[in-house]
């Protein structure tokens, strides 16, 4: 009897230890440090959601594994998992296995560009371009429902969508980065998709091919149109979704009364502009 209340502890001992051992822990399913970075989270998700996406990775796992890197990013770039979990090991969400955090697969590598490329892990002929810099603008599906579109409300966000496989997402992406650099520290959010890594979120934009750019505007996803790709037509498509501002002059007296007028009635903001006056205001 005594061999057995020996025994017996110590099989709960290991049980345990197999347990804890199998607890979802997202630095290590993303191989970084707890001390990683943004920018290092960004590319590590990046290489193995390719290399597990189960579009291209046919074997078994492939698509437990692929659900398991999306989860894990998502904890990763949310502030407050990610200090929940560095704190008690946990989130405020079930984390375990199998979990289907990002939706279903609903289109594969064919739809978008016309066949398969290349066996498994394999990367697209302009990955080295994509990867030069770890790309901080870059979101998933979580991120877009998560900041994008309750951001929508107070900012106009513009969305590139691109792939590796892609030859033009190399082109388009020099004038979105144009546009980024001319217009980021004027009220416009800028963020970016890649179709390899999370095409859920491609077809939550509604999108059937890369290159594309969106505009996210309250909530609403509106998608450039035009085939003809310019940092001109970008620029004019971002215009066309910003809100119209009216402009009036005041040249009379009795214009500027209904302006004054106009502020006690519907108590809306307005800016007045001065200017010198080349004739006196009729009046």
């Amino acid at each position: 009897m005594a061999n057995y209340c020996i025994v017996f502890p110590c099989t709960l001992f290991f049980l345990l230890l197999a347990v804890i051992s199998w607890a979802f822990n997202p630095y290590d399913v993303l191989s970084v440090s707890r001390q990683a970075s943004g920018q290092e989270i960004k590319k590590a998700y990046k290489r193995l959601a390719r290399e597990w996406h189960p579009d291209k990775n046919k074997s078994p796992e492939a698509e437990e594994k692929f659900i398991e890197i999306s989860k894990a990013y998502e904890i990763l770039t949310d502030d407050e998992k990610r200090r929940n979990f560095d704190r008690f090991g946990t989130t405020d969400e079930n984390q375990g296995r199998g979990q289907r955090g990002q939706g279903g697969f609903p289109f594969g590598f064919s739809d978008f560009f016309g066949g398969g490329h290349g066996p498994r892990g394999h990367r697209g002929p302009f990955s080295s371009y994509f990867d030069s810099e770890p790309d901080d603008l870059l979101i998933n599906r979580h991120v877009f429902e998560r900041d994008v579109i309750p951001g929508s409300f107070t900012h106009v966000y513009l969305i590139f969508a691109y792939s590796d496989w892609c030859g033009n997402c190399k082109i388009v992406r020099k004038m979105y980065d144009l546009i980024y650099k001319t217009y980021k520290d004027k009220g416009i959010r800028f963020v970016t998709a890649d179709a390899d890594v999370d095409r859920s979120l491609v077809y939550k934009l509604g999108l059937s091919r890369v290159p594309a750019v969106v505009a996210i505007v309250k909530g609403k996803i509106r998608l450039y149109q035009k085939r003809d790709w310019s940092t001109a037509n970008i620029e004019q498509f971002l215009f066309d979704q910003l809100p119209y501002v009216p402009i009036t002059q005041i040249r009379s007296n009795d214009e500027l009364k209904a302006f004054v007028d106009s502020l006690i009635t519907d108590n809306k903001p307005r800016v007045v502009i001065y200017d010198t006056w080349k004739t006196r205001p009729n009046g």
